[in-house]
């Protein structure tokens, strides 16, 4: 009986690890099959903009003077860009904003810069120029920043949907990444 106990306890713990690694094999799979299906659930998921706020409408003046609606881009996604020629921030920004628009405007995207300057116009329109910004530079009107809420820091943007929602606030310059993702999210609806 001494021998069968010292092979039972020899080959227990390989029969155990052999057991052991097919069941976690299949368990691997089970799991792969899991992550698969939710990493599509994931992809296909209706993204819906109802529980957001209306954006508020305005009229605001371009650089050449004309003047320019929001409501009139309603059906296209939105980034509606808070800023300032003097604003470092607004600076690393715009760049990536020109790509963007440049990327994006066939498939539904508008960008609108709103500037907050108070140097006039030819000082927002040398910059416009100096920094190749190929989408609509607005200028305040000293209120449009409180029917948004006010606008503590700049730069600020909100996301708008195509529905005319506001369905993101970006206080600051939140990176590349953030406002990508933002992209992807609202141009698929």
């Amino acid at each position: 009986m001494r021998k069968i106990e010292k092979v039972i306890f020899i080959f227990a713990p390989i029969f155990f690890l052999i057991a052991g690694c097919s069941k976690h094999e299949a368990q691997t799979e089970v799991n792969m099959e899991a992550v698969t299906r939710t990493a599509e659930i994931f992809l296909n998921e209706e993204v819906s903009d109802s529980k957001y706020p209306e954006a508020p409408d305005f009229v605001l003046a371009d650089l050449s003077g004309n003047p320019v609606q929001l409501s009139d881009f309603k059906g296209k996604m939105i980034i509606l860009n808070f800023w300032a020629t003097w604003c470092g921030p607004c600076r690393e920004e715009i760049p990536f904003f020109v790509e963007m628009y440049k990327k994006h405007k066939d498939d539904g995207l508008m960008i609108l810069g709103i500037s907050l300057d108070q140097a006039g116009v030819e000082t927002v329109k040398h910059f416009a120029d100096k920094y190749n910004i190929n989408y609509p530079v607005l200028l305040t009107d000293n209120q449009v920043h409180y029917v948004y809420g006010g606008i503590q820091a700049i730069p600020t943007s909100f996301i708008i949907s195509r529905n005319g929602r506001v369905v993101n606030r970006f206080n600051g310059n939140p990176g590349e990444e953030a406002i990508k993702h933002e992209i992807e999210k609202w141009l698929k609806i």
